[in-house]
């Protein structure tokens, strides 16, 4: 079987870096990390999905830029690797974007918390699953992109997820309070429990990763 391309490789070595650098040891966020390494050791049917882009997708590059044109000359140590790593991961998710079939989230009209108008305002891609560009079922791995002041709808699925958070934007668990994580930061959300996220005055972007098992 092929093995996977020199862009996707670098996607997703950067991805794990991230996620590893900023998760604590013995987190469930790093045990779900590293559980979805080891299946990524093994590669799957590699595909070529048709390209599609939306409207929103011209958020990206701002994403991007604003990632990192933020960067703090103060940051030290954790802080600073976190940074640099999320700033290689959304330099890798960049040069993939263009292969990628955006698609919107189905189930937008009439969901809890949506906006109005939310279905023109976000994008999602899947790299690694159904569509992407490995099609593989026990692990997906994907990006979320919103445009400022946008709400995404509370939702749950059974598999557990792991985000990579690439911008600024706030995330809630439940009927818990909104946090912000960060450029770097990490959300982790156990399986089936409701959560959600926003845009502030600048886009979101995030990688999310789902142990499907």
């Amino acid at each position: 079987m092929p093995g996977r391309d020199a862009e996707l490789d670098v996607f997703l070595d950067s991805l794990h870096r991230g996620i590893e650098e900023r998760a604590g040891a013995g987190s469930e966020a790093r045990r779900v990390a590293k559980t979805i390494r080891q299946a990524l050791r093994t590669t799957q049917r590699q595909s070529v999905p048709e390209p599609a882009s939306l409207p929103v997708c011209s958020w990206l590059c701002e994403a991007v830029d604003a990632l990192a044109g933020n960067a703090s000359t103060g940051d030290a140590g954790r802080a600073a690797r976190s940074r640099a790593n999320a700033i290689e991961h959304a330099r890798s998710l960049l040069v993939l974007a263009p292969r990628l079939t955006w698609w919107r989230r189905p189930d937008t009209v009439g969901a809890a918390g949506a906006d109005a108008g939310f279905a023109d305002r976000h994008a999602n891609a899947t790299v690694i699953g159904r569509d992407g560009l490995e099609e593989r079922d026990d692990v997906w791995v994907g990006i979320s992109l919103m445009a400022p002041g946008s709400r995404y709808p509370d939702h749950h699925h059974p598999p557990e997820e792991v985000y990579l958070v690439l911008s600024g934007g706030q995330w809630r668990q439940g009927d818990g309070p909104w946090h912000e994580p960060g450029p770097g930061g990490l959300v982790h959300n156990p399986p089936a429990i409701q959560h959600a996220m926003r845009s502030g005055s600048t886009p979101l972007l995030a990688t999310w990763c789902l142990w499907k098992g």
